[in-house]
Parts: C-alpha cells; sequence; structure tokens
C-alpha cells in the first residue's frame, strides 16, 4: 500500500508576459550547473551528483512547462537551496515525516537562512510511503519519474484547495531548489521557490544586540522599495516525526512586527540600512518587501517578498 502526501505554503502574485522557456537540457546549460554546483562550499554533504543534478535540470524543465502555462517567468536553479532541500529529504525519509518544520524546530526561512540564504524562500513538500512492501527500485530513472509525478500532483490541484499549484505559478519566484531522496520505504520530494531581487549585506553589532541589513534593489528601474517587516519568532524547541505531520502549514512570520518605511531608511548610492533590536533570546526574520514601479502591474499581482534575513540569538 502506497500513502502519499503533499503540503504547502501559498504566496499569490503573477505576471503577464512573454518569456523564453528552455525546453532541453543541452549540455551547456549542465556544464553551467555543474561548474555552480562543484564551486559551492555551501552544505557539501548534501551536494548533488552530476547524474541527480542532470535529473534536477531535467525537473526544471517539467516546472517550467507548468510556468509557461501561466505566462510566468521562467526559473533558475538554486544550488543552495536545492541542498537545504536535500537536507529536509534525507532527515524526513530516515526519520518517517514530512512537513514544513525539521526535527530540530527550524521553518523553510530558518533552515534557508541557517544554510547562508538571505533572499526569501517558500516551499511546496510531497510524500510517499511504503506500509507493507518496499519499493523495488531506488535509481536516479525512478527518482526523476517520482519527481514528475509529485510535480503533476501540485499542477492537477483545483481552486479553491490549489495552494501547491498557486506556489508554484507565482509570477514573483525566479529561481527554486529542488530536494529529493528515496529509502526502501519512503519518497519524499520538495520544491524551494525563492524570490532573487536584492544584493543583500547582513551584520550584527559588536555587542551583538543589534541586527543590521544593507541592501540594494537590483534593477531600481523597474522595482522600489515599499516596507520592511521584522517580525520575532521564539526560540525554536526540538519536534516530533508524528507532531510534523500533525502540523500541516506555517506562518510566513513570527509573532511581533516592527515595519520600516522607506522615508524611514538612510540610502547612499543606492544602497538602504535598516537596523534591528536582537535583545531577545530567538529569530528575527527580516522581510523586505518591494512593489513594480508599473501600477497595473502592482494592482494585478501585489507585492514582491524580497528577502529572508534571519537573525539568530541564544
Amino acid at each position: 500500500m502506497k500513502i502519499i502526501f503533499t503540503t504547502s505554503l501559498v504566496f499569490l502574485a503573477f505576471v503577464s508576459s512573454a518569456f523564453d522557456y528552455p525546453v532541453e537540457v543541452t549540455e551547456q546549460m549542465f556544464l553551467e550547473y555543474k561548474t555552480l554546483n562543484d564551486s559551492d562550499s555551501n552544505l557539501v554533504e548534501f551536494k548533488d551528483t552530476d547524474e541527480m543534478l542532470r535529473a534536477k535540470l531535467e525537473q526544471l524543465i517539467e516546472i517550467n512547462k507548468s510556468r509557461s502555462k501561466a505566462r510566468v517567468q521562467p526559473l533558475k536553479l538554486d544550488i543552495r537551496a536545492s541542498r537545504v532541500a536535500n537536507m529536509i529529504c534525507k532527515e524526513a525519509c530516515e526519520n518517517n515525516y514530512m512537513g514544513h518544520w525539521n526535527l530540530a524546530g527550524d521553518k523553510p526561512y530558518q533552515r534557508y537562512a541557517r544554510a547562508g540564504g538571505v533572499d526569501h524562500l517558500v516551499e511546496n513538500a510531497y510524500a510517499e510511503w511504503m506500509l507493507d512492501m518496499d519499493y523495488k527500485d531506488t535509481s536516479i530513472p525512478t527518482i526523476q519519474t517520482k519527481m514528475k509525478v509529485a510535480h503533476d500532483s501540485f499542477m492537477s490541484e483545483r481552486s479553491p484547495n490549489d495552494g501547491h499549484k498557486q506556489t508554484v505559478i507565482n509570477g514573483w519566484h525566479n529561481n527554486i531548489g529542488i530536494g529529493v531522496y528515496m529509502t526502501a520505504r519512503q519518497f519524499t520530494y520538495y520544491e524551494e521557490y525563492v524570490d532573487k531581487y536584492l544584493e543583500i549585506q547582513q551584520t550584527v553589532s559588536s555587542d551583538g544586540k543589534r541586527g543590521i541589513v544593507k541592501f540594494k534593489i537590483l534593477d531600481p528601474e523597474q522595482f522600489k522599495l515599499d516596507q520592511i517587516s521584522c517580525t520575532y519568532d521564539r526560540p525554536v524547541k526540538p519536534m516530533s516525526a508524528n507532531k510534523i505531520n500533525k502540523t500541516e502549514s506555517y506562518n510566513d512570520f513570527g509573532d511581533d512586527h516592527q515595519y520600516f518605511f522607506e522615508e524611514d531608511l538612510k540610502q547612499v548610492d543606492g544602497w538602504y540600512t535598516s537596523e534591528y533590536d536582537l535583545s531577545k533570546s530567538g529569530s528575527f526574520y527580516v522581510q523586505i518587501i518591494l512593489d513594480p514601479k508599473d501600477k497595473s502591474q502592482l494592482k494585478k499581482h501585489g507585492y514582491i517578498y524580497a528577502s529572508g534575513v534571519v537573525f539568530f540569538r541564544n
């Protein structure tokens, strides 16, 4: 018997435009991503082999096919986010769970931030369990087939219960991390959608009490700063696999809010600077919110959540 579970977080934003969507994994495309994969020193224990990298690029083509039907921009593969996704896929498979928290109690944006990520991230998750027999084949071709089935299950959803699908076709996403892991009894697949619109520098004051974020909008001709939200999360606590399985979704914010608007911030040569009080134990999640200068796009598609900076305070 096979049991399938999926879960997601939804952000609604769409862009109607014409884009070029890759239709195959060319050797040049593979070599470019192989160079990125080989040079990235983050989470090297979760690095994809060349064979798996190629399989994920094939999956990227499938995901971009879904986005082409919605006429939203194609995605690039994010190596760091893929390793973060591989990490939770492995932990989930080996501990018989599937959800948006890991056993340490971290939510997706916290997991990405611990790996050095500073951009905004939202997550789709999928898992299959075999209850009374083992999978007979766990090879990469089989995994690749299952990845497609997982993504197709997201796209087969119908409104109003189409959270995964809406995450896939969110027009502001421009990168994706793809994670996968398979054991004899479980297959787990995660899609980590990333929004990269800023150059970001994150530092902490010498006394550890102030968090400092400097950022620059990469395309100021198209986008402008609207506001910044800083939310506080209480210190994380370990979660059991059983509890994770029972918890379907997470909030993309914390318990308390600090807001900053453009007129509140210093700006020098295109760089904004904002500071945050880190006096409490826990974590502080900074979301820099942009809007397109094209007011018709803003009216139709909403704001862009363009950062996922997290300050952790013990």
